[in-house]
């Protein structure tokens, strides 16, 4: 099953929180990570009218987004995620 995903920024801000990736010093973004079964589904969600900046994003992307995390945290929550 393909997975398509999205991430919602809040107020359309860039901002970065929560402890530094012990490794890399990086951490992540504020936001929410949200994952469709269909790239309709992420479409309507992306168009529907809200005060946040809701855009489409790639697996990379996820990854940038939260860097603060630990590889195996974002494996983790990526296998758990709850797909609409």
């Amino acid at each position: 099953m393909s997975v398509y995903y999205a991430f919602e920024y809040p107020h359309g801000n860039v901002i970065r929180v929560g402890e530094p990736n012990p490794v890399t010093g990086d951490r992540s973004i504020k936001g929410q990570l949200l994952a469709f079964s269909s790239k309709g589904k992420r479409t309507n969600f992306i168009s529907s009218d809200s005060s946040y900046r809701r855009v489409p994003i790639t697996h990379q992307g996820i990854r940038y987004v939260h860097l603060g995390m630990s590889l195996k945290a974002f494996k983790h929550m990526l296998t758990n995620i709850d797909v609409q």
